[in-house]
């Protein structure tokens, strides 16, 4: 069996192929391990040719954004970047983890002294993967979050009859665009 992934291309595939002695390299490290010569990757029988990896975020984010984010000494204020910086954009749990390098990673996310509160000031929402939220993150036409996964995006109140709007704490919400003004985001439901 073999395999092969690549993080900058978030893919993977897996096949398989006899590892006959014609199909190997003539080089071997000091355990004796060798690898597939040209012919032996020819003859792979792939078995899943088009694996989707899950996006290696920070990979994928600009050196200077990256920098801006793990700049900090501390594990809110990066998580906090992170959800500023990085918005409209699925945010898996595993890159939370990464960024604040801490045991109680997801309570840099929550509202209670979290992203959630920190950011609210400057209108910023972060939904989560539960119902509520992935239809509000629907309404405002931005990825909706998956298991494990979170939205930033900054809102400002919504006009009647705008589109891609969203009802949050009785009110309606737009996604805001550079010329909104900034207000304070609106809490989104518990669950």
């Amino acid at each position: 069996m073999v395999l092969w992934a690549s993080d900058d291309e978030s893919a993977w595939k897996m096949g398989v192929v006899r590892a006959l002695p014609g199909l190997l390299s003539d080089g071997r490290n000091r355990d004796s391990k060798t690898t597939l010569n040209a012919a032996g990757r020819e003859a792979i029988c792939w078995i899943f040719r088009h694996g989707q990896l899950a996006e290696n975020t920070l990979l994928h984010l600009a050196e200077d954004i990256v920098s801006q984010i793990m700049s900090s000494d501390s594990g809110a204020e990066r998580v906090r970047r992170l959800f500023q910086l990085v918005q409209r954009r699925p945010i898996r749990r595993e890159v939370v983890a990464t960024v604040a390098q801490q045991v109680d990673y997801m309570k840099r996310v929550r509202d209670n002294g979290g992203a959630r509160g920190t950011l609210k000031p400057e209108g910023i929402i972060i939904p989560g993967h539960y119902s509520t939220h992935q239809d509000i993150a629907e309404a405002l036409n931005v990825p909706v979050p998956g298991t494990s996964e979170f939205v930033s995006v900054r809102v400002c109140p919504a006009q009647p009859g705008d589109a891609g709007a969203a009802e949050i704490e009785g009110s309606m919400w737009r996604v805001a665009g550079e010329d909104d003004p900034v207000v304070p985001a609106p809490k989104l439901p518990k669950r």
